[in-house]
């Protein structure tokens, strides 16, 4: 069955209850940079860490800010701020933001490792 570019069917029960889990715990690269618990959306990982790859799955995500995930500035702050406060977006800066973050795979240690420590 074929689900379109990237595209994956619906998320199980537990998948989608994974993927609340993630958002609510915040941005793993926010976490880093010292910036606390930030409001993250779930990114998907991708086949071999590439843009534009098929998405491995909804076991495979990651919690990213709005900046670090698809490089739109928080609100009321511009483009540059973000950059110099938050560091590399991996929409904008993929090279810079692995370098900084980590790879996919990395980043989806850390996550198990914040999921694990939360209390829910």
């Amino acid at each position: 069955m074929s689900f379109g570019s990237g595209a994956l069917p619906p998320a199980t029960k537990e998948e989608a209850a994974r993927i609340k889990r993630i958002k609510l715990a915040g941005c793993l690269a926010c976490r880093q940079e010292g910036l606390g618990q930030v409001l993250a959306e779930a990114h998907h990982l991708t086949i071999g860490d590439k843009h534009g790859a098929p998405r491995i799955g909804h076991h495979a995500t990651v919690a990213l800010c709005c900046w670090h995930h698809r490089g739109a500035p928080h609100e009321g702050r511009s483009a540059s701020y973000c950059r110099a406060a938050y560091g590399p977006s991996l929409a904008l800066q993929p090279v810079a933001f692995r370098r900084r973050y980590g790879s996919g795979d990395a980043l989806l240690l850390k996550q198990e490792r914040v999921l694990k420590s939360a209390i829910w």
